[in-house]
């Protein structure tokens, strides 16, 4: 089996002095040998960011880099899932748990869900930690589930990493006359023209569905209104239940190689893509997937597996021509 591609030299004190950091260094030291290889990326990930949220060092988030290249990387093909681990090293890591007290609430989310364990009652009442305990549980475990639609609106969600063509296809459909709406350009016109309607935002890495819930409002998009609107930019499960309040959601994914998304990325002219390296588009897909610290409450993959249909963005297909498959597929729809 293929193994992930370490820094050599690692140093091992990187890891915390708490029993989570013991057993990687086991790992590194060659201990758990299918933790290293890379269909275990995503565990490897889990493990990491677990540490990472203990010891707040860089070092670890240098090291999940090379780990996340087997997801994200030009050669790899990203996933949203990865099978539980063995029953030995699933009980090494119950007993871990059972070490982690209200200072290290994210450690517990990130493992207990890995393992498919409850989450610790003393975090219950953070949202941050439930985001995450229920990101491990659906990589790890399977667990989805579509939230009730209520209200009269009709909502199109294109998801999709960066770079997959989520643009281009709702371009496509506001010139075929379809309300668009793309929560992060509704934003930036905020700041440019109408800053101080940003104020009642909380900071930014703490966004949930407040950023939409602002951009529906100014909209006048309501649960009685009636309208068929194709929406880009969602990142985060609470934003999808969120639309369920006001109406029926449909989610459409936009797949593409990694290679393929990256070289899009590059070539946009967005600035902060035409300057990336591999390691920075590497870092931007996992804040979308909220496998980065700060980034938790994102989980792209939660949203693909709502996904009803799914739409492939190959070397060949034309950016009108992806557009036009949504919009023909959706023209089938029963409204």
């Amino acid at each position: 089996m293929e193994r992930l591609r370490s820094r050599n030299g690692l140093e091992m004190i990187m890891f915390s002095e708490t029993g989570l950091g013991s057993f990687l260094r086991g790992v590194y030291s060659g201990t758990y040998p299918e933790l290293m290889r890379k269909k275990s990326a995503l565990t490897l990930t889990a493990l990491l960011l677990a540490d990472q949220s203990i010891l707040q060092h860089g070092a670890i988030l240098q090291e999940l880099h090379q780990v996340l290249v087997a997801i994200y990387g030009d050669d790899a093909t990203w996933r949203c899932h990865e099978a539980p681990v063995h029953e030995v090293v699933s009980a090494e890591l119950a007993q871990i748990l059972e070490e982690f007290d209200s200072e290290h609430l994210k450690a517990g989310a990130y493992i207990a869900g890995l393992i498919g364990a409850s989450m610790p009652t003393v975090s219950c009442s953070d949202t941050r930690c439930q985001r995450i305990h229920a990101k491990m549980l659906r990589i790890f475990r399977g667990q989805v589930s579509s939230p009730l639609s209520q209200g009269a609106n009709t909502f199109v969600g294109i998801v999709g990493l960066k770079g997959s063509g989520k643009t281009s296809t709702l371009h496509f459909l506001e010139k075929r006359g379809e309300e668009v709406l793309e929560v992060y350009r509704e934003l930036d016109h905020l700041r440019n023209n109408s800053l101080d309607e940003l104020a009642s935002l909380p900071p930014r890495k703490d966004w949930e569905d407040e950023p939409l819930q602002l951009i529906l409002r100014k909209r006048g998009v309501t649960p009685q209104t009636q309208r068929r609107i194709f929406l880009g930019s969602l990142l985060r499960r609470s934003e999808v239940e969120l639309l369920s309040k006001y109406g029926k959601v449909t989610l459409l994914h936009i797949s593409s190689t990694n290679f393929l998304r990256h070289e899009r990325a590059r070539n946009r002219g967005r600035a902060i893509e035409v300057v990336a390296d591999k390691n920075r588009l590497i870092e931007l897909d996992a804040h979308r997937d909220g496998l980065w610290s700060d980034y938790e409450q994102n989980d792209l993959g939660g949203l693909v597996d709502l996904c009803k249909y799914t739409v492939m963005n190959d070397q060949n297909t034309l950016p009108d021509n992806v557009g036009k498959k949504v919009y023909d597929l959706f023209r089938k729809e029963a409204w």
